[in-house]
């Protein structure tokens, strides 16, 4: 039964993050130049980061598959 409340209340964060801007993951730890790189190639939300293929992420120049993996 713990487990199951464990499971919920992380579902409900992930669906509070989905719709904060990607700006957001500054407090997470990733860099302005990173935010900034995620924002020219169009993403405004986490939650659009989120659904996107590593391979995807690892295309916007400057991402590596290390740094990339940060974001899944």
């Amino acid at each position: 039964m713990m487990m199951q409340a464990e499971n919920v209340q992380e579902e409900s964060q992930v669906e509070v993050l989905k719709y904060r801007t990607v700006d957001d993951l500054q407090s997470v730890g990733v860099g302005m130049q990173e935010i900034k790189k995620l924002r020219e190639a169009g993403y405004a939300t986490i939650g659009t980061v989120l659904q996107q293929p590593l391979k995807v992420i690892i295309a916007i120049k400057g991402f590596s598959e290390g740094t990339s993996l940060l974001y899944h």
